[in-house]
């Protein structure tokens, strides 16, 4: 295994530890044709930000993190990216996840940010009322 295979392998292992020592919980992704998996990923949610002027102000951001080689192995017919550009597709997605409260969360993905080294894949999300 050469060193770029180790670091996607780390990655992986990081990104999906649910052990005791391990930060990642499971997470539910829809695609927009309704296809579903459930992956072990990292999640934050903050609800602290910082304005122009520096002052601290209320708001609330969340974003997951999950290993695109998990994603593959969770149904490797799950769409990640576009089959002619190989650019990560899946904004828009629908993310489900519980945090660190026990609180179940709707989400929808805003951005996407793929690290191509590692393959992590990182998004930011917004909140989701829908079903």
């Amino acid at each position: 295994m050469g060193l770029r295979d180790s670091i996607i392998s780390d990655a992986a292992d990081y990104t999906s530890d649910t052990s005791s020592s391990g930060w990642a919980v499971p997470i539910t992704i829809t695609d927009v044709n309704g296809l579903v998996i459930v992956v072990n990923g990292l999640h934050d949610k903050h609800h602290m930000a910082v304005d122009d002027e520096g002052r601290s102000v209320s708001s609330k951001s969340a974003s997951i993190s999950v290993a695109e080689q998990n994603i593959i192995a969770a149904n490797p017919l799950f769409i990640i990216r576009n089959s002619i550009t190989k650019e990560v597709v899946m904004k828009g997605y629908k993310v489900s996840v519980t945090d660190s409260a026990g609180n179940f969360s709707n989400y929808k993905i805003l951005q996407q940010f793929p690290d191509e080294t590692a393959g992590v894949l990182t998004f930011t999300l917004s909140d989701y009322a829908g079903n």
